[in-house]
């Protein structure tokens, strides 16, 4: 079956109100931040973690996910996770079924640099940061996701838009979750 891969870059405005070491706190506090995705079902450390420099913790995780079809149908699927703690952020790589390999880069930056650092996107939701009605914004900072999947290109459509929908309900239940922690 033919595969592809494409690459999508999400930005989501972090409010003045919301600190964005404490974004990163979650970010790097895995359980917690797996556990935010409307998706999941179940989430077990797999290994002790191990470390990719003296700075980088690399752990990995089992993750059980419900993914919905249509009609309120949908079906229980398994996949292995691996989260590396990078400055201001964490990268992660998945391994599900079908072959979907997904590598995500995220970040909490300040805009100028999370912009700057996004001349090259030209694939997904641009440089431009937008609010979740589609309203360009001014903030600070933002959270970046890079993200980079593969997949059979029959599966596309689908993947691309499940993960979207459920990567901006995980970075609004985040900022919600550090506002309730201040």
């Amino acid at each position: 079956m033919n595969r592809t891969t494409w690459h999508r870059t999400l930005f989501t405005p972090l409010p003045a109100s919301t600190p964005p070491d404490q974004i990163t706190s979650l970010l790097q506090d895995h359980p917690s931040l797996i556990r935010l995705s409307p998706l999941v079902t179940c989430c077990e450390l797999r290994d002790s973690p191990s470390f990719a420099s003296s700075s980088q913790e690399r752990r990995t995780y089992d993750i059980q996910e419900r993914i919905p079809f249509i009609l309120g149908l949908g079906t229980t699927i398994a996949f292995t996770a691996t989260f590396t703690n990078v400055p201001n952020g964490i990268e992660t790589i998945l391994h599900a079924p079908l072959r979907l390999v997904s590598k995500q880069k995220c970040r909490v930056l300040r805009t100028e640099e999370a912009r700057r650092d996004a001349s090259h996107v030209t694939d997904g939701e641009g440089t431009e940061v937008r609010d979740a009605e589609g309203n360009g914004v001014s903030t600070e900072w933002v959270f970046r996701e890079d993200i980079e999947s593969e997949v059979a290109w029959a599966l596309k459509w689908y993947v691309d838009s499940t993960l979207v929908k459920t990567r901006r309900e995980i970075a609004s239940r985040m900022i919600e979750k550090v506002k309730q922690r201040n």
